[in-house]
């Protein structure tokens, strides 16, 4: 007898419900972390510090 692996369904697939809830969650976090990056150089600035994102490193001037 020829066993043959269980394949779970194709989930990856946009059509489907749940990859469209992963499309979202992913997209959400995209934002969310790009807002916090934002909020953290904001902060930065007010401390007349450095701030390190992910794009690019900064160095704000104080006077």
């Amino acid at each position: 007898m020829n066993k043959q692996r269980y394949k779970p369904p194709e989930r990856d697939l946009p059509s489907t419900r749940l990859g469209r809830m992963r499309d979202e969650v992913l997209k959400l976090r995209r934002e969310l972390e790009a807002e916090q990056a934002r909020a953290d150089a904001i902060q930065a600035r007010r401390l007349g510090g450095t701030t390190l994102t992910k794009q690019a490193t900064t160095k704000v001037s104080t006077r």
